[in-house]
């Protein structure tokens, strides 16, 4: 069962190239996060404002279009890649075909990185689509792990 999880396994290694790319994607929308705080001066904290000029209290916490805009982009991409990391190990456990997976982690990171850019963007046409077509390589990983071991849940 090692050699399933390891870099020999041509399955393993594509799902581990395309899950760090993803990965680097939560991470750079996360600076695209702290660039539109810093740019427009909103904050997560009350302590991060400065005093108000006269000294008397923090000021109160704003928000900004963009930054609320990243903020979901950010907790979109929790709410999918991280289940897609967990079945797809547990996918990969059941011995798919290269081909077949190989096809299911291309779809569903193609489909997040156009979630993203569309999202940032604001071009919904395209991020609903792309948003079923990563839900759907999810939904897809679960049934075929569900499959191989519904006989042993009894």
């Amino acid at each position: 069962m090692a050699a399933v999880l390891s870099m020999d396994n041509s399955v393993f290694a594509a799902f581990a190239f395309y899950s760090s790319v993803l990965i680097l994607k939560i991470l750079l929308v996360i600076f695209a996060i702290a660039f539109h705080r810093l740019k427009n001066q909103v904050f997560p904290s009350p302590e991060d404002y400065k005093k108000d000029p006269k000294g008397e209290k923090p000021q109160e916490i704003k928000t900004h279009p963009d930054v609320e805009r990243a903020r979901r982009v950010h907790a979109n991409d929790l709410e999918n890649i991280i289940p897609f990391i967990l079945i797809g190990i547990l996918y990969i456990l059941t011995g798919p075909s290269a081909q077949t997976a190989l096809i299911v982690f291309r779809v569903f990171t193609v489909a997040r990185l156009l979630h993203t850019l569309t999202y940032f963007l604001g071009v919904s046409i395209i991020r609903g689509p792309s948003f079923l077509a990563g839900v759907l390589c999810i939904g897809f990983m679960i049934v075929n792990v569900i499959m191989a071991t519904h006989k042993f849940a009894f």
